[in-house]
């Protein structure tokens, strides 16, 4: 009886073994595997960003407290951003709609600092004091397009912002005088 030859194969508490396979080129394969796996997981993670909505200011908006505000030029729809964050976000990303806007509110008058980052449109800018009167309008501050960001800096306990050039067609212009707002936080 021919039977073939067997090698003998030696108990596994015996054998080498070894982290890496032995065939050389086979570390370039498996490392080229890897990298695959973990190229087509961030991809897909790229593509399934880029369809999730973004937590924009805008979709904060309907959690947030709108107050209307009766001028001589009819009334504004501001939302009231009261808190850091939304003070933060305020108008990024956002472009206001005629006759709405963005009421800052602080406890007290400070020097407040805005810059227009991340603004998709000109902004005017009402700065209004502790006792309610404007003491400050910046109509048509334009958007930043390059940093450094230029920063517009006044006096204020509210800031109002809307539209480009629409705070004069409101009447809002310094020395105007707002009542109700003492009760805003």
């Amino acid at each position: 009886m021919n039977q073939p030859l067997r090698k003998p194969v030696a108990p596994f508490w015996q054998r080498r073994h070894s982290a890496w396979p032995k065939h050389p080129h086979a570390r370039v394969r498996d490392a080229t595997k890897v990298v695959a796996v973990f190229a087509t997981a961030f991809a897909a993670w790229l593509m399934w960003s880029s369809f999730v909505p973004r937590a924009t200011p805008a979709l904060f908006r309907a959690v947030e407290r709108v107050v209307v505000v009766h001028t001589a030029g009819g009334d504004l729809r501001l939302h009231v951003a009261a808190d850091p964050q939304q003070r933060h976000a305020g108008l990024m990303n956002d472009t206001p709609k005629p006759g709405t806007g963005e009421l800052f509110v602080w406890r007290g008058d400070g020097l407040r600092h805005f810059w227009m980052a991340n603004t998709p449109s000109p902004l005017d800018m009402v700065f209004i004091d502790d006792q309610g009167t404007v003491s400050r309008v910046l109509a048509g501050v334009a958007p930043c397009v390059a940093l450094p960001c230029p920063i517009y800096s006044h006096r204020a306990r509210y800031v109002i912002e809307l539209p480009a050039f629409t705070a004069a067609g409101y009447g809002l212009r310094q020395g105007t005088q707002f009542r109700g707002f003492s009760g805003l936080r």
